[in-house]
């Protein structure tokens, strides 16, 4: 996991082996997000705003279970 710049998410960590992203939200809720590619994990770190782009193309496409 590590640290993000965003209003709602504060740390982020990706399971390449696995297809997995890891979310851990401001409120220190964590979540797993299945079938997340390495490609999807660098686009999210690299987007303008990181919430935006998780919302649009992570959590409303993959599965997740809370932890």
């Amino acid at each position: 996991m590590v640290p993000v710049a965003s209003s709602s998410l504060s740390a982020v960590g990706h399971d390449a082996a696995a297809n997995e992203l890891h979310v851990e939200f401001k409120t220190g809720v964590r979540y797993v997000y299945s079938g997340v590619s390495a490609e999807k994990h660098a686009a999210l770190i690299a987007a303008d705003s990181i919430g935006k782009h998780f919302t649009s193309n992570i959590r409303q496409l993959h599965p997740a279970r809370k932890l």
